[in-house]
């Protein structure tokens, strides 16, 4: 009796150990420079800081490394998987531990998730969203820039004197931290968003999207359907 008991507990650490190593990430450094602008793709895990040098390392299985590939083309990096259909089998989301000099727009599609650790600095930022994608930014900027599509959610803090959005499906924009001037927002589907102005808004909303802004501003909507505009709490 003991000795099965044995037996069955030895398979169990060894089923253990070899799942383990079947899915053992391993980091590995890739050469990047000359880029202002960062695409990617599939399910990756982005997280960015700022430097004085530019530099990429990738976490993912072992098995699934060399399916990552990483190139800057036309001053943009772009991040993305060989065949996204080995994506969905990893037991991990793979991650890109990102350090740039200065970055002024990113575009994402599938289900990343993008986290800045630094303020990022620009005159103009443009952010272009897709799929379920998850994106947390912290910026000092003068103008910005947003469309997303899809069921994307979106997490902005810090300044700018212009943000203009626009967003479609069930996105959801939350920038009461992100202080701007002016903002001109555009939303549709079941989207929604939550913005602040201290100067003037234009909204335009349909289908059962719903704005709630922050500030003193001046306040022009258009709004159709189930969609609402409402000075938030």
């Amino acid at each position: 009796m003991k000795s099965k008991v044995f037996g069955k507990l030895s398979l169990m650490v060894v089923l253990m150990v070899l799942s383990q190593l079947v899915y053992a990430q391993s980091r590995e450094k890739r050469d990047v420079s000359g880029f202002d602008a960062l695409s990617v793709s599939d399910a990756f895990v982005v997280e960015i800081s700022v430097g004085s040098t530019e530099s990429l390392e990738i976490e993912a299985d072992d098995e699934y490394m060399d399916d990552i590939i990483t190139e800057v083309r036309g001053g943009t990096l772009r991040i993305e998987m060989k065949d996204s259909r080995r994506n969905r089998r990893m037991k991990d989301s793979p991650r890109a531990y990102l350090t740039v000099k200065s970055l002024d727009r990113i575009s994402a599609s599938g289900a990343v998730h993008i986290k800045t650790f630094d303020i990022l600095k620009a005159n103009r930022f443009t952010v272009d969203l897709s799929g379920a994608s998850v994106i947390n930014l912290e910026l000092d900027i003068e103008d910005f820039s947003f469309e997303a599509s899809g069921a994307c959610v979106v997490s902005i803090e810090g300044s700018a004197k212009e943000q203009r959005v626009k967003i479609s499906g069930s996105t959801v924009y939350r920038a009461y931290d992100f202080e701007t001037e002016v903002a001109v927002i555009g939303v549709s589907g079941a989207s929604s968003a939550s913005v602040y102005a201290s100067d003037k808004l234009d909204v335009r909303a349909s289908g059962a999207s719903s704005i709630r802004y922050r500030g003193d501003a001046q306040v022009n909507s258009n709004t159709s359907g189930a969609s609402s505009v409402r000075k938030g709490q």
